[in-house]
């Protein structure tokens, strides 16, 4: 099955693959020094500039840092975003081989400007401080945008006219240029780039990136850098003619035309599902969206996608050339199926199609009720977005200093847990909230707590773990899909464990559900019945052993359930 994250995940292009068998016969020069090398050399240079030096390397780190480190010296700075691959995922080998310091800036969308660059230009000519040398950028960015032909060529200038570099990170240049409809050369030699590590791993090559000196004066001795750093390959002929394969017929482009459109067609699809909102602009082969965090560990047990900000719920899904519309259909349809978003209107509990609708006509609501198992949910369009969500937690005042919220919790202890408490060690608190109260009163009880919550302690501690007790207070209100969360707590659950569920049960009466206060609040889109808890606990070989006053659940895992 192909994911979704990462084009460095994808193969190899089939001419590429080709083109390696081809000069895989009888023996050739070593090092760079054969025919293959110096025609895969010729055709980027007719490409990009006939002047440009270009170095054959192994991989991306190896590009930018052996780039960086032929421009600067260990007293000199670089200048680039936070989101930047030289400064989040090279395990620090920019300052370890260079011996130069890295000056982040914050940006939005991955993209520096003149002015977010003026704001690292201090202490210029001062002993004391780190001397800026280079400015970096990359194209496409890590957050998928990407810069015009303009924006670089003002970057490039300012970065000249203070005594710098412009270095340009293209490991995903293809992508970028299809995306402006510009050529190459213009996006870097004609923009004013210095330095270029062109990729092409993640276009559909094997392994591989080049080292490309605009100006060969800055590439005079860069041969002993490249050995230096263990990048001198031996039989380069086969990545020199990986790289021929990528230029000749335009193949480079019609990878990243491929992928960029796949990546478009994904973030079409992902706008009908109205708990899911792309973040930013789809410039490239990247979908950058926020998604309700008690569904992305769910989404990633098919599909392996990197969860980019926990903070925010942010995940990144990246197309390749090897995408296929297919895979974006079965992709949305899990997305869909998880979260609970159907093509026709169901219960997302039991899957009858026979709902009645509710309909609020004073606030424009409607709801969707089930006769069958009792669950009511509202229509997924005024469903609000995760930032709008935790605002409305941050606005609850859940901390142990209020009296009547320490004691709500004491209450649910007393009632629902004590009585069925025989032996309970762990616990696992789901949806604790900013504050975790009932962490410290199951402490006091002698049960050691773990804590999770998706805005305020988003680490999975529950990951390859089971506890005799979850507790689950004033959450399932808030989720569109419940019985993906009941499922995994019953994995998560110890033989004879028990579950404690605290949310209030709906009115059994259209009419009172319309005068109900506790829809009031806008975060709750899910109301169910002491039935509905019963139906979701047998799905799963749990079963109800109370359901006591208004609000609270108990559920078990028999020691016989499989």
């Amino acid at each position: 099955m192909k994911g979704f994250a990462s084009d460095n995940n994808a193969g190899v292009h089939p001419e590429i693959l080709d083109a390696i068998k081809k000069v895989n016969i009888d023996h050739t020069i070593g090092y760079g020094d054969d025919s293959y090398t110096r025609s895969a050399i010729q055709i980027i240079k007719k490409t990009l500039g006939k002047k440009c030096e270009v170095f054959f390397v192994f991989n991306g780190t190896a590009a930018n840092v052996l780039g960086i480190s032929a421009l600067s010296k260990s007293y000199h700075a670089v200048i680039c975003p936070e989101t930047a691959h030289l400064y989040e995922d090279e395990c620090g080998a920019p300052e370890k081989f260079s011996g130069c310091k890295l000056l982040t800036v914050k940006t939005n969308d991955g993209k520096l400007t003149v002015d977010m660059i003026k704001t690292q230009l201090k202490g210029i000519g001062f002993e004391h401080h780190v001397q800026p040398r280079i400015v970096s950028i990359s194209q496409s960015t890590e957050l998928g945008t990407v810069y015009t032909f303009e924006e670089i060529k003002t970057i490039a200038r300012f970065a000249h006219q203070n005594n710098m570099y412009l270095h340009m990170d293209g490991a995903r240049i293809y992508n970028a240029a299809v995306h402006l409809n510009e050529s190459l050369k213009k996006l870097t030699n004609d923009a004013g780039v210095d330095i270029l590590s062109l990729g092409g791993t993640k276009n559909g090559m094997m392994y591989g990136e080049a080292v490309v000196f605009f100006n060969n004066k800055l590439a005079i001795n860069f041969q002993y850098i490249r050995k230096q750093g263990m990048q001198l390959s031996s039989k380069m002929r086969f990545i020199a003619a990986q790289f021929e394969a990528l230029f000749t017929n335009d193949l480079w482009e019609k990878n990243a035309s491929h992928s960029n459109r796949m990546a478009l067609l994904l973030a079409k699809q992902i706008h009908d599902i109205p708990q899911v909102k792309i973040t930013q602009k789809v410039q490239s082969n990247a979908v950058f969206a926020t998604v309700p965090p008690y569904y992305i560990s769910e989404l990633q047990k098919k599909y392996f996608f990197y969860e980019w900000d926990e903070d925010k719920s942010e995940v990144r899904w990246m197309c390749s050339f090897d995408t296929t519309e297919e895979d974006i259909n079965k992709f949305i349809k899990h997305i869909k199926n998880t979260i609970g978003v159907e093509e026709e209107k169901k219960c997302h509990v039991c899957e009858n199609k026979s709902l009645e609708l509710i309909n609020d006509k004073k606030k424009n609501l409607n709801y969707y009720s089930c006769n069958n198992c009792g669950y009511i949910f509202i229509d997924p369009a005024k469903i609000p977005s995760i930032e709008k969500e935790k605002e409305r937690y941050l606005k609850h005042n859940n901390a142990e200093e209020n009296s009547g919220y320490a004691e709500m919790f004491e209450d649910f202890i007393e009632t629902g847990i004590d009585p069925h408490n025989q032996g309970i060690k762990t616990a696992l608190d789901f949806g604790c909230g900013p504050t975790p109260v009932l962490q410290g009163l199951l402490e006091k009880h002698g049960i050691k707590t773990d804590i999770y919550d998706p805005f305020f302690f988003p680490e999975k501690v529950y990951t390859n773990k089971k506890y005799d007790l979850i507790t689950c207070t004033e959450v399932f209100e808030h989720l569109y899909n419940p019985m993906a969360i009941m499922e995994m707590f019953a994995h998560h659950l110890n033989q004879n464990g028990i579950i404690a569920i605290m949310t209030m049960f709906h009115p059994n009466d259209k009419t009172e559900f319309l005068k109900w206060w506790y829809r009031r609040d806008v975060t709750h889109i899910s109301f169910f019945s002491p039935h509905t808890m019963e139906y979701m606990a047998s799905r799963f070989g749990l079963h109800v052993i109370m359901c006591s006053r208004k609000n609270i659940c108990i559920i078990e895992k028999p020691g016989n359930s499989l």
